[in-house]
């Protein structure tokens, strides 16, 4: 009994050092795997710079936190840790929606943003594809990368994400070192779709180059193969509607407007290489939120995914800019507001109006002590000083408060004094009768 006894508590003795010895070298790994993931990020970023990003990192995997500060970002990283390996998808969606709104908050506060996704978990990516596009983390100048290491024909749910935006996937498998596949999905192809391979990278090799194609390559500029774009228009009778047959589908009729919108939109598709459906709204409307909270219009086809395109003159406001992104303005223009101008009104003292009270009283003061000044030697003895007569002491305070040159002493000069205040008489006359 006491040797069974002794050899079980050896036997769980030994299972138990083993466990621990597992455990951590597991961490270890976990630890070393995260390191290596900090590199890659590195290494793209330096590979593909974009005037200086601002990284916002959304995992479920904490071991990425350590690491955090060793991110190359020139302006710094936002990091968004949500709860992983939670197989309700409602439970997920609700924490990964919140953080998502806040990282939006980021973003729309930074110049250039590069959206870093990394997960393993199937249903954390999926909420996150959804969530990420629907709350507007990602717009059309955001670059995303999405890091997993689970096998490509198992992301069917994240297609639609990759393909409508700038952004590459990062496959990784460890072997036992990581190893990484780098992907990017081309617009508009069909489900199921092999993404291209553009390089791999390893912490020993670095990238590898699998094709002509560089990261972060513009694959709008030409589409590979010739989709086609579902466009949003509002026809009126200016436009002059014309309906032809549609060179692309035969047997088709499309209809298009004599106009330099759809010139603008047909000259694109030619160089971009996708055909146009043309659709319109039900209510001929631009878009605005109606009463419900819904989007109307052509922007509410944007935005629901019922068009890829709105063509039209809009005008850009805040609301609108969080739903749809809109390209360079192609026209500017002005409105002004007109309103009707009273009468002028004409008062004899108008002359007092480009002053304040106060400064008029400043005036008037400074005057007066002028006129103190002038006058004072006339109060004098003759015998002591040389009077100034008061009539030419006046003139000299009237001249001074009127901005007139110095001139000859009036000296009695009744007339030509009665002439200056007879046509100062006439004139107002005359301005009062005009302006009335």
């Amino acid at each position: 009994m006491a040797n069974a006894a002794t050899t079980l508590a050896l036997t769980l003795l030994a299972v138990n050092f083993c466990l621990g010895v597992a455990a951590y070298f597991s961490t270890v790994g976990v630890d070393v795997r995260a390191a290596a993931i900090v590199d890659l990020l590195n290494a793209i970023l330096k590979a593909a710079p974009q005037h200086g990003d601002f990284v916002i990192l959304i995992t479920d995997n904490w071991s990425l936190l350590d690491h955090v500060a060793e991110v190359a970002a020139p302006r710094g990283v936002g990091v968004f840790k949500e709860a992983g390996n939670i197989q309700d998808a409602n439970v997920t969606q609700a924490q990964l929606s919140q953080g998502i709104g806040q990282a939006r908050k980021l973003r729309q506060v930074s110049w250039s943003v590069t959206v870093v996704a990394v997960s393993d978990d199937p249903v954390f990516l999926a909420v996150f594809a959804k969530w990420s596009l629907e709350g507007r983390l990602l717009v059309w100048s955001t670059r995303l990368l999405i890091l997993t290491d689970l096998p490509v024909h198992h992301l069917h749910y994240i297609h639609n994400t990759l393909a409508m935006t700038n952004s590459m996937l990062l496959q990784c498998t460890y072997d036992p070192s990581l190893r990484v596949k780098i992907y990017i999905q081309l617009p508009y192809s069909q489900p199921g779709t092999q993404p291209v391979t553009v390089a791999t990278w390893s912490p020993g090799k670095g990238f590898v180059m699998k094709s002509s194609t560089s990261f972060y390559f513009e694959k709008f500029s030409r589409l590979s193969h010739r989709p086609r774009v579902v466009v949003s228009r509002v026809l009126t009778r200016i436009d002059a509607p014309v309906t032809i047959d549609d060179p692309d589908y035969p047997g088709e009729k499309k209809v298009i407007g004599l106009n330099k919108k759809n010139n603008m939109i047909e000259t694109i598709a030619a160089n971009m290489n996708f055909s146009i459906k043309y659709v319109e709204p039900g209510d001929g409307q631009c878009g605005k939120i109606d009463s419900d909270g819904e989007w109307t219009g052509m922007i509410g086809m944007v935005y629901r995914q019922e068009a890829d395109i709105a063509l039209g003159l809009f005008t850009i406001t805040p609301i609108r800019n969080e739903v749809a992104d809109f390209t360079y303005p192609v026209e500017i223009s002005y409105m002004g507001i007109l309103a009707a101008r009273r009468r002028p009104e004409v008062t004899p003292w108008g002359f007092l109006l480009p002053l304040t009270p106060v400064v008029w009283m400043g005036i008037l003061v400074a005057l007066g002590m002028y006129m103190a000044v002038m006058l004072a030697p006339s109060c004098l003895p003759v015998e002591s000083l040389n009077r100034t007569r008061l009539f030419t002491s006046a003139s000299n305070c009237a001249r001074v408060l009127l901005q007139q040159g110095e001139s000859e002493h009036l000296q009695n000069n009744i007339l030509r004094t009665v002439a200056i205040i007879m046509w100062n008489c006439f004139t107002w006359s005359v301005n009062r009768y005009i302006f009335e």
